[in-house]
């Protein structure tokens, strides 16, 4: 009895050695290289473009590598005291668009970027590098836009500055954050991006009338470069409710609209609450057209009983 007892716990630790080893060996974080091309937009490779690679934020290793609670904080902790928490390599593409960096802890999750090019802009993919086994990683092509006039790469002194204010709002510093993103403006008064962050930032720190004026220039600016696209369809609304809560109905009115414009999914409060803006400023016809834009696109809505009656109402009055 005693022998096979004995037996039974050499097996066993036999067993949890190996199960333990197959796990060192998952997380080992051996280096391995990736290599890949940049193209523009005719897929021609582009030469001389400078890429950047960095560890990605620790959400996206949850998904990447399907690691959860310790074992996930374990493995960025290790991958972090590697290669940091910002740029770990750099390189140039050669004439054919090819690159190559050696030396990337794997497994592991990574973004890979263009940053700051004179003649591109900035771009970026995620590289989920899973297979320790592997010795090299073939990327898929990366794909540059050119930036238009209007699209200037930024200085060395307002990326400083973006990446202090970056910094500081991580560890929550929101006042520090906000002086550098504003220092970073003044220097490149045409950082759209840098609206954004700036009303991001004041919405953190519960100062939506200082947000709402940084959103409003960010879509002016993009307006005026033709870069709006169905993101800012959230921004336009985001700065609509805000004007609609403070009764500023003809400024709601123009920014639910932008916001339609954009993305006519944007949400059928948006419809709504646009009828109630035209209503509140005894514009009728407009009030029952986004009221019966409503009614159309989301025939299941809270309040279809209520909007259908009040067309009633006003199409009986207008007679």
């Amino acid at each position: 009895m005693k022998k096979h007892l004995m037996i039974f716990i050499l097996l066993s630790l036999a067993f949890n050695f190996v199960i333990k080893g197959q796990e060192t060996d998952l997380l080992s974080f051996n280096t391995t290289s990736i290599h890949g091309k940049v193209l523009n937009t005719k897929n021609e490779p582009i030469e001389a473009v400078n890429l950047e690679i960095a560890l990605a934020p620790i959400r996206d290793l949850i998904n990447g590598m399907n690691l959860s609670g310790d074992k996930l904080y374990n493995a960025y902790n290790t991958l972090k005291s590697r290669v940091g928490s910002g740029t770990f390599a750099r390189c140039k593409t050669d004439k054919d668009g090819k690159y190559k960096i050696n030396g990337v802890p794997v497994p592991g999750v990574y973004y890979l970027f263009i940053k700051n090019d004179k003649t591109y802009l900035p771009t970026k993919i995620k590289l989920e590098l899973i297979q320790a086994s592997i010795k090299e990683y073939k990327v898929p092509n990366m794909i540059a836009r050119k930036r238009n006039s209007s699209q200037k790469a930024l200085s060395e002194k307002t990326m400083n500055e973006i990446k202090l204010s970056r910094n500081f709002y991580k560890e929550k510093n929101l006042k520090k954050a906000v002086e550098h993103m504003k220092l970073a403006l003044e220097i490149s008064p045409k950082y759209t991006e840098g609206l954004n962050n700036l009303g991001i930032m004041y919405m953190a720190d519960k100062k939506p009338a200082l947000a709402i004026p940084c959103f409003e220039k960010y879509l002016e600016q993009k307006k005026a470069s033709n870069t709006l696209n169905k993101k800012d369809s959230i921004i336009s609304k985001n700065i609509a409710s805000y004007y609609y809560q403070k009764k500023k109905t003809k400024k709601a009115i123009i920014y639910y609209q932008n916001a339609i414009e954009l993305n006519s999914k944007i949400g059928a409060d948006s419809y709504m609450y646009l009828g109630n803006s035209y209503l509140f400023n005894k514009d009728n016809n407009n009030a029952i057209k986004y009221y019966e834009l409503y009614i159309k696109l989301y025939p299941q809505g809270t309040n279809y009983k209520q909007i259908n009656n009040l067309i009633k109402k006003l199409k009986n009055t207008s007679k």
